[in-house]
């Protein structure tokens, strides 16, 4: 099954003071979750490169095990280096993404993680032009970069559930799932899904269901008898679990949630699930 260690907490930071007059470009400690220009004063309107670099260990029984490093989201561009070697570079600041880090660990010894990240500024001469990165609000305060979203290291079966989507529809009451798989299947793989009620007391399930060898996708569905619309008032939240099992044995377990709901116009009116807002 998966187990997580968090790498939030204190890092340690070097500011890159080539494009910036007066900033030092000393180390110094910060806080992961976090972006810069909101810990420190000189570093408030401050974009440019920087870099995070912290240790960490890796229990000895993760040996033999896939180990994902996963962050929540870093902005905007990054490359990552585990024990000095490259594990993955990724551009954009709002999605989470991860790199298979399996190979560069050293199980049950000390580690090191180091992110150098540039934060895209207007006239900032990089590969992306600022004018051409999706910014939300935010930018009309002031530049905000770096590690921003949680970080943490994830270890799981060679095979296992890298992501799913949850279509629920509130007309049919059905679920439907879209499953993908980080390996292709083999000929014993399985899929188990099981919906949970927001009150935990009635549970919906699916399965086995078998899987072509060699796909990656495959297609789940649930019918939820008596379902409980989410609304602000009622927010009902059911639960989803997704499970791979290869010969009798639990290889992965994905959890997450969803809820049903509605939204059209109709005669010039918002309605949430059929009713007027």
């Amino acid at each position: 099954m998966r187990e997580r260690i968090s790498l939030d907490g204190t890092w340690d930071f070097r500011p890159d003071p080539s494009g910036a007059s007066g900033i030092s470009g000393e180390a110094r400690s910060i806080a992961v979750p976090g972006a810069w220009q909101a810990q420190f004063a000189d570093l408030r309107w401050v974009s440019g490169r920087a870099t995070y670099r912290r240790s960490f260990a890796v229990p000895s029984a993760w040996a033999g095990r896939a180990v994902r490093l996963c962050f929540g989201a870093v902005d905007y561009l990054c490359e990552v280096l585990v024990n000095d070697r490259p594990a993955g570079a990724h551009e954009g600041g709002y999605l989470p993404f991860w790199f298979d880090v399996t190979a560069l660990l050293r199980c049950g010894e000390a580690n090191e993680v180091t992110v150098v990240v540039t934060d895209v500024g207007p006239g900032d001469s990089e590969s992306v032009s600022f004018d051409e990165i999706p910014h939300g609000k935010q930018s009309w305060y002031g530049p905000l970069g770096g590690i921003w979203q949680s970080v943490f290291l994830e270890a799981t079966a060679e095979a296992f559930v890298e992501r799913a989507l949850i279509r629920p529809d509130l007309a049919s009451g059905t679920v439907a799932v879209d499953v993908r798989l980080a390996r292709p299947a083999e000929a014993s793989d399985v899929l188990y899904s099981r919906a949970i009620s927001p009150a935990g007391t009635q549970t919906w399930s699916e399965g086995p269901v078998e899987l072509e060898p060699g796909t990656t996708i495959a297609q789940l569905e649930l019918q939820i008898r008596d379902l409980e619309a989410w609304s602000p008032r009622t927010p009902a939240i059911y639960g989803l679990d997704i499970a791979l099992g290869r010969n009798g044995e639990l290889l992965d377990q994905w959890s997450d949630h969803f809820g049903f709901r509605s939204i059209e116009t109709r005669d010039g009116a918002l309605l949430l699930n059929g009713e007027p807002l």
